[in-house]
C-alpha cells in the first residue's frame, strides 16, 4: 500500500523496558545494549524482505521503549493508517482482539488495520 501510494512507512517496534525479558528480577544483571541491539535485528529482518519486494518504499525505524499502544500511539500523528500485526494466536483466541489491538481502535486518530497471520498466509482487517 505504501508503495502504491508513494508514502514512507513507520516501522515500530515496542519493548517496554521497565519490564526484565524473561521475568528475570534483577535488572542490574541484564545487558541492556545486547537487549536493544536484538530489538534492531528483529525488526530489520521483519521488514527486510517487504524493503527488497518493494525498493522504492522509504521505511524508517523506530525501537521505542515503551508499551505497544503508547509506542504505536505516538506515531500516528504523522500518518494515514495504523497496521498491526499481532502475536500469532492460535485460531479460536485469534479471533479475538487483543488489549493493543482495542487501545489502538478505540485512540488512534487514524484508520487501523489488524493483520492477523496464520501458516499459510496473512489476513487482514480494516
Amino acid at each position: 500500500m505504501a508503495d502504491r501510494l508513494g508514502v514512507t512507512l513507520n516501522a515500530v517496534n515496542a519493548w517496554p523496558t521497565r519490564r526484565s525479558p524473561g521475568g528475570f528480577g534483577l535488572p542490574y544483571l541484564i545487558d541492556w545494549d545486547a537487549l536493544e541491539a536484538a530489538q534492531w535485528t528483529y525488526i530489520l529482518a521483519a521488514v527486510e524482505p517487504w524493503s527488497k519486494e518493494y525498493p522504492s518504499v522509504e521505511v524508517t525505524y523506530f525501537i521505542e521503549p515503551h508499551g505497544a499502544s503508547q509506542a504505536l500511539l505516538r506515531h500516528v500523528t504523522d500518518s494515514q493508517l495504523v497496521v498491526m500485526g499481532n502475536r500469532g494466536r492460535r485460531l479460536l483466541t485469534g479471533a479475538l482482539l487483543g488489549s493493543t489491538s482495542l487501545n489502538l481502535l478505540h485512540h488512534s486518530p487514524v484508520p487501523v488495520m489488524l493483520c492477523h497471520t496464520s501458516d499459510a498466509n496473512a489476513q487482514c482487517e480494516p
